[in-house]
């Protein structure tokens, strides 16, 4: 834009010069902040129609908020009946404390940026599936995907909505580790899973395994980058729970409606750790889960205009079409998966989520809180779903 006496210019507008500015790559980015927009403003929409937070988990993230806000500190007193902040993993209410200096009003706070999280997480998700696939329209069709699929996040203000968000970082990061300075990424968002929910972190440790081990088998190599940034960023979350961890045992051992259930079983004088121990087998429980329930075909097939306040469920007619049509069409495409090494991670992703999903249904030996596992099994989906649409287009637009 300079020309030779260092003053401006300005180009000639033509359309060689707008062909030019418009490429591929341009648009693709406009449709993506027009898709990041919209999931903008339907969730700000939905969150602000109302003046008012829904019951449990918004207003303890509210106190939380405010608390820190207020006092400038994690440390709580844990006998509280409810408690999202000390011991429980503090990531998402330390979050919400620091951006609550932009409004005075809790709720605004909480609201706007719940939505932003889940919104910002569309965005980070297509460069997922662009680093995995390494094709630009699978990932803009697969983002399409998770900005209408029923069963991703609400606006339901819980810590859960950072969960797909670090998760989306966590997958990039391990695909770019490899340039400078990048295992920083890997080594602050592993940390940050570890201080954001305690029994999510579970899940998000087998899918990351899951890519770990696919990648240790194509290049026959350990992946010590990722290893050594996955220890660090743990040693780093010790900087919690090495403090809290005794609190954190107790607080699960004195809470929730399984901890009546031992409680009657178990005379007042039981240790700790022998309660932990009873506790065990009813948190892995395939039923567990404030929400879990069997489900059924007409759960993932049929999009109902009401859902879930919490943790959506179902996929609608087209997108379980559509998802049959990706499955059928990657496992014929066999041969080539050494060549598309995300196929096979993407499959064992779909096949884990929707075995939690459904492990009531299935009557599975343990459970990780079903329900809550909706948003995870919605990533594979989004991506096969995605796929199909891009090999239906790709046949009629050789």
């Amino acid at each position: 834009l300079y020309d030779t006496r260092n003053k401006f210019k300005i180009p000639k507008i033509s359309k060689k010069y707008i062909k030019k500015l418009l490429n591929k790559k341009t648009l693709i980015f406009i449709l993506l902040i027009f898709l990041f927009a919209g999931n903008l403003y339907m969730y700000t929409t939905g969150s602000f129609a109302y003046e008012y937070l829904e019951d449990d988990d918004p207003w303890t993230h509210a106190r939380e908020m405010k608390y820190i806000s207020i006092e400038k500190t994690l440390d709580v007193d844990y006998t509280r009946p409810v408690n999202y902040l000390d011991p429980y993993p503090p990531a998402y209410s330390l979050i919400m404390g620091i951006l609550h200096q932009t409004s005075e009003e809790a709720q605004w706070t909480l609201k706007f940026f719940n939505s932003l999280l889940i919104s910002l997480s569309i965005i980070f998700f297509f460069f997922l599936v662009q680093a995995l696939t390494k094709n630009d329209a699978i990932a803009l069709s697969s983002t399409f995907i998770l900005s209408m699929l029923p069963s991703y996040l609400s606006h339901f203000i819980w810590s859960h909505s950072l969960i797909p968000f670090l998760f989306f970082l966590l997958i990039f990061s391990y695909t770019t580790i490899n340039k400078r300075n990048w295992w920083i990424l890997t080594t602050i968002t592993t940390s940050g899973i570890f201080l954001t929910h305690s029994r999510q972190v579970i899940k998000l440790a087998i899918l990351a395994a899951i890519f770990f081990g696919f990648k240790w088998l194509y290049t026959k190599k350990v992946p010590k980058k990722i290893f050594k940034a996955t220890v660090v960023g743990f040693i780093i979350s010790l900087s919690w729970w090495a403090f809290k961890f005794t609190d954190f045992i107790r607080m699960i051992t004195e809470s929730g409606r399984n901890a009546r259930i031992i409680s009657e079983t178990l005379p007042e004088t039981t240790g700790m750790f022998t309660k932990l121990i009873k506790k065990i087998p009813l948190m892995f429980s395939p039923t567990g889960g404030s929400a879990t329930r069997a489900y059924t075909f007409h759960d993932f097939f049929t999009a109902t205009s009401s859902n879930h306040i919490n943790s959506p469920v179902g996929w609608g007619m087209v997108i379980t079409v559509l998802l049959a049509v990706g499955l059928f069409i990657l496992l014929l495409k066999f041969k080539s998966w050494k060549k598309q090494r995300w196929i096979p991670i993407v499959l064992l992703w779909f096949i884990i989520t929707f075995l939690l999903v459904n492990s009531a249904t299935f009557n599975l030996p343990i459970g990780l809180a079903a329900f809550r596992t909706w948003m995870l099994l919605a990533i594979p989906v989004s991506i096969i779903t995605g796929y199909a649409i891009y090999w239906i287009i790709s046949l009629k637009y050789p």
